[in-house]
């Protein structure tokens, strides 16, 4: 449990806490520290932005 969420890593989807699934980190080393990507919370690699779109929602009158 990488990120102490009590939630164990091979059933946690963001085993590291950063906000990025770790499907989406891999298993790379992008700072060369020793530590996948996956389990490292700082891992140096550029940011991954995600896009959220909401309904809009309208009400006639």
């Amino acid at each position: 449990d990488a990120d102490g969420d009590g939630i164990p890593n091979y059933l946690d989807p963001d085993s590291d806490g950063d906000g990025i699934p770790d499907k989406d980190e891999g298993t790379g080393d992008s700072d060369r520290d020793g530590i996948p990507n996956y389990l490292d919370p700082d891992n140096g690699a550029t940011s991954t932005t995600y896009r959220v779109f909401l309904p809009l929602v309208t009400r006639s009158r």
